[in-house]
């Protein structure tokens, strides 16, 4: 896989995955599956992790231009771990979300928000370090001072 393709299919991942665990968060308040408190907490935690993301992807793609590169190949591992890393977060916080909606587990809202805490600070850990890696995002003072 081409860089610039798995770069884009990344993109797609990240922002569509967060779009969906949001929306079905929403859903599941609207049908009466999730209190509303439950909706506020899981869209406190998610909320920043999907604004840093998505400012990144934008970011990449604005920086794109429209320019078509077919760019250098991607090793396997690199493809699976930047792919996997986020699918890996979906599927986690889409379990979390349902097994809360149809009290298959967590008793109470504090329980709730332990474990999309512990999943959301994981991928904001491990997936700030994917992010910045592929998509070239300054790192510690670098990220203060504005480009040219």
């Amino acid at each position: 896989m081409r860089e610039q393709t798995m770069k884009l299919w990344l993109c797609g991942l990240l922002v569509g995955s967060h779009l969906l665990v949001i929306s079905t968060a929403i859903v599941l308040n609207m049908v009466h599956a999730l209190l509303p408190e439950e909706l506020s907490a899981c869209l406190t935690l998610l909320g920043p992790t999907f604004t840093i993301y998505t400012a990144a992807v934008l970011r990449f793609i604005t920086k794109r231009d429209g320019r078509r590169s077919s760019g250098k190949k991607v090793s396997r591992p690199v493809a699976v771990i930047s792919f996997a890393y986020p699918a890996f977060f979906l599927i986690a916080t889409l379990a979390i979300l349902l097994a809360k909606a149809f009290n298959y587990a967590f008793t109470s809202l504090e329980q709730f928000r332990v474990m999309l805490s512990v999943v959301q600070g994981a991928f904001g850990l491990f997936g700030a370090q994917i992010i910045a890696s592929l998509f070239d995002l300054p790192q510690g003072k670098a990220a203060a001072t504005p480009e040219p």
